[in-house]
């Protein structure tokens, strides 16, 4: 069963009571996807003529994609094409309760159209497509130049925060792609590291000490 409640901001997020985790951080989960996705995530790589290639694992309520569509709409030079993993979609009664004051709601609504078939928004410079599975199931040739992994944490979900998965994740990422996660357990981080990328350990959001972000090496190939 999953239920709302409203987090420090308020803006709401979802309590997850089988698995007994939270879908984002209670102290705001507006501001928490804003500090680690966006400011950086999105706003560190830089700017380009050719369409940022977003991958999410742990696509959720769709937050991080709306905030995304909110840079593009607000940066006539941003091109997005973003791509979410979310194996168990949240129903329609539940999507209608949630709150993220100063999104575009029709615009909310419209990146779980997704999942059907891929939609564009902003004339165009905001696609977004939803698969229904796991990071596990999923295959892609296209290369992808910032990574949201946005997971349940290690804890609940461990099979996604493993060598195997990250190593997979690794794989689907271009030349100088970024990797970003609210995730900071030094596990973690060694894995990213053995895999050759560049890890930093960033000042996390609100009540949460750190964060990180992974660099893969300019030259690097599969």
């Amino acid at each position: 069963m999953i239920r709302l409640f409203e987090t420090a901001d308020q803006s709401t997020s979802l309590f997850h009571e089988e698995l007994q985790e939270t879908y984002h951080s209670k102290h705001g989960a507006f501001s928490e996807s804003m500090h680690v996705f966006i400011e950086n995530g999105l706003r560190f790589l830089a700017p380009s003529s050719k369409p940022v290639r977003i991958l999410e694992v742990g696509f959720g309520t769709g937050l991080n994609a709306s905030l995304v569509y909110q840079e593009v709409f607000g940066n006539q030079s941003l091109k997005v094409n973003y791509t979410g993993l979310e194996p168990f979609p949240l129903p329609d009664e539940i999507l209608a309760q949630v709150r993220f004051d100063g999104l575009d709601k029709d615009v909310f609504k419209k990146v779980h159209d997704a999942y059907n078939q891929p939609v564009e928004l902003a004339e165009g410079r905001f696609t977004c497509r939803v698969f229904k599975q796991g990071l596990e199931d999923f295959q892609e040739d296209e290369l992808f130049d910032l990574v949201f992994y946005d997971a349940f944490g290690p804890a609940v979900q461990p099979e996604l925060w493993g060598r195997d998965a990250l190593a997979k994740t690794i794989a689907m990422m271009s030349p100088a792609a970024v990797w970003v996660s609210y995730c900071a357990k030094g596990e973690v981080r060694r894995i990213l590291t053995s895999e050759g990328l560049k890890v930093s350990r960033l000042p996390g959001p609100a009540f949460k000490r750190h964060m990180l972000r992974a660099v893969k090496p300019q030259g690097a190939c599969e």
